[in-house]
């Protein structure tokens, strides 16, 4: 008699444990996916000649796709202010820091001028055989990481044909979660004809 009571309790604490195991391990998955947004996009930075292809296949395979007109120059992206405000509510903008990528709370960009976002605090930038003054608006990316560009310059809209740099495109890709038309993980690059591509996580509001 004393046995089958052991056993019984044996059994009653094992399941009790099991039920706790699984309720934290919820929480825990909640915390996750609340904390580290699932990786549902992907920026593709295209040559003018491939644009249109590459607009067709994304209009085919994503969600919704913003396409912006840039420049690039050695490890800096030059972007419109309006651009970049578009990318901002779209969850492609992020402040980079120790503990990872995060939504900034609000864009910092200098209304009358160029702002520069980098990893380091700089008064000025390259591009081309310019040097362009800015004011350093801080360690603000382009999705999750620096992938793409290491530097960021967000000009007024009227200021950018100025910058002496080649043309590009910017796709800003949102896919579908668990969508089995494509996998971000494998075969992106041949898919787009592009000369940059990044993965990341979208931070919307």
């Amino acid at each position: 008699m004393q046995s089958s009571k052991t056993y019984k309790g044996i059994i009653i604490a094992i399941v009790v444990t099991a039920i706790c195991c699984g309720v934290t391990a919820a929480v825990m998955m909640f915390h996750a996916g609340h904390f580290f947004p699932r990786v549902n996009g992907l920026l593709v930075l295209s040559q003018e000649e491939n644009a249109s292809e590459n607009e067709r296949t994304a209009q085919e395979k994503a969600e919704s796709c913003y396409t912006a007109a840039v420049k690039r120059t050695d490890d800096t992206l030059v972007i419109k202010q309006s651009d970049a405000q578009r990318l901002y509510e779209q969850g492609f903008i992020t402040e980079g820091n120790g503990d990872g990528a995060k939504r900034p709370e609000k864009l910092p960009l200098h209304a009358d001028g160029p702002t520069l976002w980098a990893k380091g605090k700089e008064k000025a930038v390259e591009v081309g055989d310019k040097t362009i003054p800015a004011v350093y608006g801080g360690n603000i990316q382009l999705g999750d990481s620096r992938g793409i560009a290491k530097k960021l310059l967000v000009v007024p809209d009227t200021q950018f044909d100025e910058i002496p740099a080649a043309f590009y495109r910017l796709f800003c890709l949102e896919y579908r979660k668990n969508d089995p038309k494509f996998d971000l993980g494998a075969g992106s690059d041949a898919v787009y004809k592009c000369v940059e591509m990044q993965l990341t996580s979208l931070y919307k509001a």
